[in-house]
């Protein structure tokens, strides 16, 4: 990156632009420059980062309870993908703990089930709501 473009901003508006994104692709933008061109001024000018890095996302529904309440409804694998328009391959990945899914895919799982009348609990139950009866496991 050519010095002439560091030299129009000052140390100040550096570290404010990297302030008000939060991180250092936000102050890429913010100043028009690449996000490796961020990375090293922020670096040459000793910045303090926020270490963000990969965070494993958090999810209310777990892959066992997913697979449990998925059998107790008679469905396999494949009929519930179809079913909740996710992929058969990342359901049973997830069900078996094999792999992270994204959270658009959790929600998608989440729906089916809420309109299946099966409602998920803190405690790591879930239980079928029923006219008759409910089966809590």
């Amino acid at each position: 990156m050519p010095i002439n473009k560091k030299r129009s901003y000052s140390r100040e508006q550096i570290e404010q632009a990297y302030n008000d994104a939060g991180n250092l692709s936000g102050m890429a933008k913010i100043l028009h420059i690449s996000y490796p061109t961020a990375q090293s001024w922020a670096k040459e000018l000793n910045l303090k980062l926020n270490k963000v890095g990969y965070q494993k996302a958090k999810y209310t529904l777990t892959g066992l309870q997913c697979r449990s309440a998925r059998e107790a409804l008679g469905l396999t694998i494949k009929g519930f993908a179809k079913n909740s328009n996710v992929s058969a391959t990342s359901l049973g990945c997830f069900e078996r703990g094999k792999s992270e899914v994204r959270k658009k895919t959790v929600d998608k799982i989440l729906h089916y089930f809420m309109v299946s009348g099966v409602v998920f609990h803190n405690d790591g139950t879930w239980e079928k709501i029923s006219s008759s009866k409910n089966l809590k496991c």
